[in-house]
């Protein structure tokens, strides 16, 4: 699989990327109910929302991708 070169990146994903692993992490540590509460809302959908779009099946075969193979 070839390396993406900086031109073929999103800036705005690369950003999303990097704020929602910022929110999974603030969400393991010991924040007042009043902050983690609006966050536990949307943390977890935006890391899985986020991931998927950035996830390529170039390079990936379906057996490996589900663990079967």
């Amino acid at each position: 699989m070839e390396p993406t070169s900086p031109m073929d990146r999103v800036r705005a994903i690369d950003l999303a990327r990097g704020i929602r692993i910022a929110l999974v992490v603030l969400g393991h540590t010991p924040l007042p109910a009043w902050l983690n509460g609006p966050l536990t809302t949307f943390r977890l959908p935006l890391f899985f929302l986020v991931s998927g779009y950035a996830f390529s099946w170039v390079g990936s075969s379906t057996a490996t991708a589900w663990g079967t193979g």
